[in-house]
Formats: structure tokens, sequence, C-alpha cells
């Protein structure tokens, strides 16, 4: 990963997170090791897959009531919401800012 930033566990104890990679002045030697910046899904197993990708993901919430996703893409200006179908697994994305 390029820098894990923002999480949400789910009710199957798996978690979905945004790696959306701020480099820091600080870091020495700094190699980014995935071209993308991507919303992923980490079961309670520890298998992790790629859900979408988005040009800078930060900010992700949920609801197990409602069964949706929230996630905001700061540098496209967009927050998007997927219907929770099952556990990693997501409808489409879709613009609702």
């Amino acid at each position: 990963m390029n820098g894990p930033n923002d999480v949400w566990n789910d009710i199957f104890g798996g978690m979905y997170f945004t790696d959306p990679l701020y480099e820091r002045d600080y870091w020495i030697d700094f190699k980014q090791e995935l071209p993308n910046k991507s919303l992923y899904y980490r079961n309670k197993n520890g298998k992790i897959n790629k859900l979408d990708t988005f040009t800078q993901p930060n900010g992700i919430v949920g609801s197990e009531k409602l069964k949706k996703l929230y996630l905001s893409d700061i540098d496209a200006g967009k927050t998007y919401v997927y219907d929770i179908l099952g556990e990693g697994k997501l409808s489409e994305k879709k613009i609702i800012l």
C-alpha cells in the first residue's frame, strides 16, 4: 500500500479503507509502491481486494442500517455512494455531491 488513511469496519468483521498517499518531506528515499489511489476491502481473514480507483480518496463512512458506503474523492471534488451488496461487495458508485 502507498499510505492507507481512512477505514470503516463492517458487520462481517472486515474493513473498507482508502489508500490516497500523502507524501511527506521527511520521507527519505520514498518510492510509490502502487500507481493508483484506491478503495480496498480487507476481510476478517486478511485477504485484500481493490474495489475502485480515485484521484485522491479521503474520507469514508458507512451505514449498516441503510446498507450504504460513502467515499469522498477530495482532489476530484466529488462524493460517492455505493450500495453494500454483501461482504466486500459494492454496487456501482453514484455521485451524490
